[in-house]
């Protein structure tokens, strides 16, 4: 199984309560059981992942809303309360 998390900054928001990671935060892990967008993007608008904070080594889940392609940044709707610790599978 493949499980996608990108590493976030808790701290930042925007567009109301959602908040952004850079192309370079996405990480796979596990085996690819998925193709990736034809676009170059490393996630695709709707697809569930993990948001990660590595800090605390705590993830949530979370939602893809938007890609911006030119900045290389993804948008994410987030489960705020609803943190855990990280599993190694995750």
């Amino acid at each position: 199984m493949t499980v996608t998390r990108i590493e976030i900054d808790p701290n930042v928001r925007v567009r109301g309560s959602k908040t952004y990671a850079g192309f370079e935060d996405v990480q796979e892990r596990g085996e690819l059981t998925r193709t990736r967008p034809p676009d170059g993007a490393p996630v695709s608008v709707g697809e569930k992942v993990l948001a990660w904070e590595s800090e605390d080594n705590i993830v949530t889940d979370a939602v893809v809303v938007d890609v911006d392609y030119e900045k290389r940044f993804v948008y994410l709707a987030v489960e705020w309360s609803q943190w855990r610790e990280a599993a190694d599978e995750e």
